[in-house]
């Protein structure tokens, strides 16, 4: 079979090197349609449109009442966006070859294309009443389309579900439904749909990875990365299935099962940032900070603009207490990137521990800035000033971030202050509303108030909200 396949890739590089030499010279002869249609593909696959079109014109000349070639140049002028060009091609297929059926789909896709949804709706309702199975696959998937044009997702996501159910090797259709998926939130309907398939055909890779991407969006990431990795070990060379594996398994916090995902993936795709700044993250996670940082500086190399590599390697070099290098990596990141608070609130804990205490709070207050609507930022902001004496400061921000956020951990970080403030009736007050408003745990109060545990009126209040 290797031999054979050899034998055809050899004969095929032989004709279209005859044709390119005789086409220079202006002396092409007549080829047979077979021909015509592997040089077509040829310069398709090739993205050489000019060079296809050229052979389908000279196809069209020497076939002129065949209705293959015609279709061919109206495939060509769709993938280039030429809807009404396509559509005179189409008319003069249709006059050797009336009412073809994939004359009719190309036709519906141009009138698409021109926004004339109504009129293709109805040449695909005529459609269908005469089409066989695998017609039908096709049908619902050009119905697909026009909704999708019109942004109807859920409709669209029906008429994949029936293309897919017709004809469940329809590749195109597979690997258009994730995206309807996404837009119509239509979770259970697609796992009951790729479980089917599944059950029909085990090796059915794409149905694998459509079925990983439901139960990912749906919050259920240990089905998912079960299901993205069933993909990559039935195609080896699914690239999207070791990086949605990987990122399932970092959210479940399995760094280990992770990295060895992403060290299979390397084995037959090439490393980009991404992958090696997620590997990094994972080795960061593992606790194996100096191949991490390998990681992320190689990262860096492929991509000197990533500023997430930056800050990862800052928070590597956090985690071993290096300030000064930490500082280095978060100040890069912000010079890349300057909207992002995280990378703002690192930088201001690094010049904190260093006791650089106005840079410090220079920085954290700018992440409050970029991002009001997020409370951490207020939070960390207003237990710094608590932690250099600034108590009324303190008070102030947490008073200050009520304008722009809102969250149970904003009412405990003020009670705190209060306390700190010495205004210990006011804080009582406070936590015992907090506390008869919201389910809470004293876990998380602690959090804000660990010098408080074994206050009596504090826990008096806890108990009497938990009895309640």
């Amino acid at each position: 079979m290797k031999q054979q396949n050899n034998s055809n890739s050899n004969l095929q590089k032989a004709l279209i090197s005859e044709y390119e030499a005789m086409s220079q010279k202006g002396t092409v002869g007549f080829y047979e349609e077979t021909v015509f249609l592997t040089l077509i593909e040829h310069y398709k696959k090739a993205e050489l449109y000019g060079k296809a079109m050229e052979v389908v014109d000279l196809a069209i000349k020497q076939h002129c009442y065949s209705s293959t070639f015609h279709k061919k140049k109206a495939e060509l002028l769709l993938e280039k966006g030429y809807a009404t060009q396509a559509l005179d091609c189409l008319d003069q297929a249709e006059l050797y070859a009336p009412s073809e059926f994939e004359s009719v789909i190309l036709r519906v896709e141009s009138l698409n294309m021109l926004g004339f949804y109504e009129e293709a709706h109805a040449i695909l309702d005529g459609l269908e009443a005469r089409a066989n199975s695998n017609q039908l696959s096709e049908v619902y998937l050009c119905k697909a389309i026009l909704f999708e044009s019109k942004q109807q997702f859920k409709q669209m996501f029906f008429a994949l579900r029936e293309s897919i159910l017709k004809d469940n090797s329809n590749m195109e259709a597979l690997s258009r439904i994730w995206f309807s998926v996404e837009m119509s939130r239509c979770f259970e309907e697609s796992i009951e749909l790729h479980s089917r398939l599944i059950d029909s055909n085990p090796y059915n890779y794409v149905a694998w990875y459509n079925l990983g991407y439901s139960y990912n969006a749906s919050g259920d990431h240990n089905n998912a990365a079960d299901a993205f990795e069933y993909a990559y070990i039935i195609n080896e060379q699914f690239e999207f299935a070791y990086r949605d594996c990987a990122a399932a398994c970092m959210k479940l916090g399995q760094f280990q099962r992770a990295l060895d995902c992403y060290l299979e993936a390397l084995e037959y795709i090439k490393p980009d940032s991404d992958i090696l700044l997620n590997m990094g993250h994972c080795l960061e996670e593992l606790n194996k900070f100096s191949k991490a940082k390998s990681f992320y500086l190689k990262a860096s190399q492929l991509n000197p603009q990533n500023d997430n590599v930056f800050y990862r390697l800052g928070e590597c070099y956090a985690k071993e207490k290096k300030w000064v290098s930490a500082i280095t990596a978060y100040e890069k990141a912000i010079s890349i990137e300057d909207l992002k608070e995280e990378y703002y609130t690192a930088l201001g804990a690094c010049y904190f521990q260093i006791k650089e205490y106005d840079t410090a709070r220079y920085y954290l207050r700018q992440a409050t800035e970029i991002a009001p609507e997020i409370n951490t930022c207020w939070i960390q902001y207003a237990l710094f000033l608590l932690e250099t004496g600034d108590y009324q400061t303190a008070l102030d921000v947490t008073e200050e971030a009520k304008y722009y956020s809102y969250g149970i951990e904003l009412d405990y970080c003020k009670v705190a202050c209060l306390l700190a403030s010495g205004e210990r009736p006011s804080a009582l007050r406070l936590l015992n509303e907090t506390l008869s408003e919201n389910e809470f745990s004293a876990d998380d109060i602690f959090i804000f108030l660990p010098e408080y545990k074994n206050d009596k009126d504090i826990k008096s209040i806890i108990a009497i909200n938990k009895s309640n």
